[in-house]
């Protein structure tokens, strides 16, 4: 009996007013010289990029309407929103998070979603941590030092109605192969410090160096 093969994640999703997919010469010329092999119309996919340790999977698809609207809990600037809010076409990116490393993979990813948002106006998803991102953004995330906090997202909510103890949790983790993480009982007076640590905690996580799960840290 052979195992499975990695399941492959949805991690961003680029919107645009286009309800067509960019033109596959296109694609093959803004790819052209980065080392990799592109391949169109397998499995589904609009088309893949592939290196000797990593695969991009890309896929298109649109909407009749535009949604109209976007969930509270997403990150973004007003003008972002807008964008996605009449969005007609989705390019949906995805991989198997981990491989062939926990860094690896979300940059393989992201520096395809810079390709592609250099070709389409778009607002770029990210889905694990609810966060949207602009082009500049994406060229800054690819081209300076790592920051967790472009990655991850961390929300405190009360534990329970009235009550004054916060349950603190990220979103984000999981496009690095790790679940994310959360802590309970933080008072409010707690909270920079709550997540100055989970901060610290996921970059270290999102390396491959954290502590094993359950551990006591």
């Amino acid at each position: 009996m052979t195992d499975a093969a990695p399941a492959m994640k949805d991690v961003y999703v680029l919107a645009t007013l286009e309800a067509e997919p960019v033109a596959e010469e296109t694609v093959r010329e803004a790819f052209a010289g980065d080392e990799v092999e592109l391949v169109f119309g397998e499995e589904g996919n609009l088309f893949s990029v592939r290196a000797e340790e990593s695969r991009v999977d890309v896929s298109f698809d649109t909407r009749d309407s535009p949604l109209g609207g976007t969930p509270e809990l997403l990150v973004g600037s007003p003008e972002l929103r807008r964008t996605l809010e009449t969005a007609r076409g989705f390019y949906r990116i995805r991989y198997v998070p981990g491989k062939p490393q926990q860094t690896v993979a979300v940059f393989e990813a992201l520096w395809t979603v810079r390709g592609l948002m250099e070709l389409v106006d778009s607002v770029c998803v990210d889905v694990t941590a609810f966060r949207l991102h602009s082009p500049q953004d994406v060229e800054e995330i690819t081209e300076l030092d790592f920051d967790i906090r472009d990655h991850v997202t961390i929300h405190a909510m009360p534990m329970a109605e009235g009550s004054t103890a916060m349950w603190v949790h990220t979103h984000g983790l999981t496009k690095f192969g790790t679940p994310d993480v959360e802590v309970f009982n933080i008072q409010e007076d707690d909270l920079p410090a709550a997540e100055t640590f989970l901060q610290e905690l996921c970059t270290d996580l999102a390396f491959g160096q954290g502590p094993a799960m359950r551990a006591v840290v």
